[in-house]
């Protein structure tokens, strides 16, 4: 929920890149999903597309102001950057700087 609700593209229940997960994770944190459930398909994720709800039709797709709040971060987690790598000398690279794929 975290990631379509706090990502300052606002792609959320239509789609979007992993640059919107990146940005949500750069900005705000991560969070477990037992923290934020799910809000759009009344929080049972296998049975999202045969439910319909009203609230996950535009930003912040079922989310509010709590859902991006620092209290809802997991100061255990950390994200450092998103990469994009082809071919296995490029993830040598990347890890030889110290990042994790």
């Amino acid at each position: 929920q975290r990631i379509m609700s706090c990502n300052t593209f606002k792609f959320g229940c239509d789609g979007g890149p992993a640059t919107a997960a990146a940005d949500s994770f750069r900005h705000f944190g991560m969070a477990a999903e037992r923290m934020l459930p799910y809000m759009c398909g009344k929080i049972i994720p296998l049975d999202h597309f045969e439910q319909v709800s009203t609230q996950c039709e535009t930003f912040p797709w079922g989310g509010d102001e709590d859902t991006c709040a620092a209290a809802k971060r997991n100061l255990a987690w950390s994200y450092s950057d998103a990469f994009r790598v082809q071919g296995e000398t490029q993830m040598k690279h990347v890890l030889v700087q110290g990042y994790a794929l």
